[in-house]
């Protein structure tokens, strides 16, 4: 008896190792995996992602502004109230101009706002707002040296089921970006045409830029 105990030990023993060795070859596939999209990514967005930027904000209580949000219940404005806001966003230069085209959750902060993309930083004021398509227009003040920006000519048609690459900036400017499922395409009560995307992100990719796999213009991102 204490044999047989001792043997069926050992197969168990034997089998949790084998059990942990598929383990880690698993995780090993799956981070090969990432990396390999992660890659595949940042060569799709090469040639426009210099085109993204941070737009974040100065510290201190001025640099939030009330923005009163109408037919919000009570509870709503509470939890919005005590909720940390983001620091920025991210917004896509679209022109030679320096004018920045991105998410209206601009308007809840004090302008001029900091423009950062890497290499450069400038600041920038808001030009116009459109409430219907929740979008903002700011312009920099003075232009970096090599100032890109993304060709609108170059944007590609929405198919429910493609997949998206969502290139957006953090608040200090470094890069990040998502791959997505595009859900859905709806048509809004004002007559507009958005798309769901499988994920809504962090609040610092509002504004983001959406690519498609061929490396071409799908839209701007709202979180």
């Amino acid at each position: 008896r204490p044999r047989e105990e001792s043997s069926e030990s050992s197969e168990i023993t034997a089998i949790d190792a084998l059990r942990k060795e598929v383990s880690g070859v698993q995780s090993a596939l799956r981070r090969n995996e990432f990396e390999a999209i992660l890659e595949g990514m940042k060569e799709i967005t090469t040639t426009i992602a210099p085109a993204v930027v941070s737009l974040s904000l100065a510290d201190g209580p001025e640099a939030f502004r009330d923005v009163p949000v109408y037919g919000a219940p009570a509870e709503n404005d509470m939890a919005a109230a005590t909720s940390p806001r983001p620091r920025g966003v991210s917004g896509v230069v679209i022109d030679g101009e320096g004018h920045i085209l991105t998410s209206a959750g601009v308007l809840q902060y004090a302008f001029p706002l900091q423009v950062s993309a890497g290499g450069y930083m400038r600041l920038a004021d808001l030009i116009s707002s459109d409430s219907v398509r929740y979008l903002a227009l700011l312009k920099m003040r003075e232009l970096p040296p090599r100032l890109i920006h993304a060709d609108a000519n170059s944007a590609g048609d929405l198919q429910p089921g493609q997949w998206l690459i969502r290139q957006g900036r953090g608040p200090s400017g470094e890069e990040t970006r998502s791959h997505h499922l595009l859900e859905s395409i709806q048509n809004t009560a004002s007559g507009e045409t958005v798309g769901i995307l499988s994920n809504d992100g962090t609040p610092y990719m509002d504004g983001a830029l959406l690519i498609d796999q061929s490396g071409r213009i799908a839209g701007i991102y709202l979180h």
